[in-house]
């Protein structure tokens, strides 16, 4: 259980089983080993256990928020609903995947899952059958938490329609409510993930080199290197980044070579990292260690280039 909450695969849990007792020189027979199938069986009972809990927690526990996301593994979506109660609490909902990433097909999976959370609920408890679990969990779910991604607004919009018709259907004297009670109970508030916005400064930054390129400062000199729509300022900290940081590129890359020539200059703390896209983090971050180590960096390949002169 402890490998499998480890993310270990169910069938690669007796080949990490037996490596570790070679490890510790204890000589054990390999059918002694929880086969495949067995474990297969832990991971299913796991979920099913985890399944029945969540029914419990969040059928019981107001001012919930739900988390959701949409994202790609071998060209397929695959949708994620979670809440959280006042506490901060995570509990997993559910992991699905999706035909597409179209709001109304999320909403069809988060019904899914909340139809299989009650049905496992009511599968382990000696209690009358609740129908109505569902309906509870929905009510209990006051926030949701997203991107701002057209889907997700979308998403968000339909859930707190769904949501709204539920309750009028299902809550007990609701219709007896005033109709600013009615609103208080039906509204859903919306909060949006801040880190998109300041990951998506890089590509507004790429679009602001790209004007400046095209009416510089009288006097300025800029290179004139694009690649794909890409700035060339971007460019050549891509360039750079591939050039010096370790693991971006083995077979050109010099990132040993630059290390060796820093610490000589007793320069210990490296901070260029591994170019991955227009992300923020590693363009602006890339983009102050390029300019912090620019003339190290200058003289390091003047260097290389004396040296291949000597050497031919």
């Amino acid at each position: 259980m402890e490998l499998l909450n480890a993310n270990v695969a169910f069938e690669k849990v007796s080949c990490v089983i037996s490596s570790v007792m070679k490890l510790c020189n204890v000589d054990c027979r390999n059918n002694i080993f929880p086969k495949k199938d067995y474990v297969s069986t832990i991971s299913s009972t796991r979920l099913f256990v985890s399944q029945a809990h969540a029914a419990i927690v969040c059928s019981e526990q107001e001012n919930q928020t739900l988390y959701t996301d949409e994202t790609k593994k071998n060209g397929q979506p695959y949708g994620v609903f979670v809440t959280t109660n006042e506490d901060k609490k995570p509990f997993l909902l559910g992991l699905r995947q999706m035909s597409n990433k179209a709001a109304q097909t999320q909403l069809d999976v988060f019904k899914q899952i909340l139809g299989d959370i009650e049905l496992r609920y009511n599968q382990v408890t000696t209690n009358d059958v609740n129908n109505q679990l569902s309906i509870k969990i929905l009510q209990n779910i006051k926030c949701t938490m997203s991107d701002r991604a057209a889907t997700q607004v979308s998403f968000n919009q339909l859930l707190e329609s769904y949501r709204s018709s539920m309750l009028q259907e299902h809550l007990e004297n609701y219709h007896l409510l005033q109709e600013p009670d009615q609103m208080l109970l039906s509204k859903m508030y919306n909060f949006f993930c801040g880190l998109h916005l300041l990951v998506n400064i890089a590509e507004l930054m790429n679009s602001v080199f790209n004007n400046f390129h095209k009416d510089p400062p009288e006097g300025t000199e800029h290179p004139e290197i694009s690649l794909k729509g890409e700035s060339s300022v971007l460019n050549a900290v891509r360039i750079a980044s591939k050039a010096l940081a370790s693991g971006a590129d083995e077979k050109n890359g010099v990132y040993l070579e630059f290390k060796t020539y820093l610490q000589r200059q007793q320069i210990n703390k490296y901070e260029i990292k591994p170019f991955l896209g227009n992300r923020f983090n590693v363009v602006f971050h890339n983009a102050g260690a390029i300019y912090h180590f620019r003339s190290h960096i200058i003289n390091f390949l003047k260097m290389l280039k004396a040296k291949e002169h000597q050497a031919s």
